[in-house]
């Protein structure tokens, strides 16, 4: 599953990052890596921004970068 299916206040574990070195670095500046542990806040409305947690900061990411994160749910 990807971030951009998780719901609203569920928590994940970051498995992988699908896409070349570009988008892996991007994230990796913003502190997502695998293994990482995040929080999806909200959904953006009409498709808008992923507002989510990692590392106890928010950050909002577009539905087509969340798509490139492949999540685990964790309860």
């Amino acid at each position: 599953m990807t971030l951009g299916q998780i719901g609203e206040n569920q928590e994940a574990r970051v498995l992988d990052i699908q896409g070349g070195c570009g988008i892996r670095r991007k994230l990796g500046h913003l502190g997502i890596h695998p293994g990482d542990l995040v929080r999806v806040v909200r959904h953006g409305p009409w498709g808008g921004p992923i507002l989510m947690e990692v590392h106890g900061y928010q950050i909002a990411l577009g539905k087509m970068i969340a798509s490139r994160i492949l999540v685990e749910a964790v309860e």
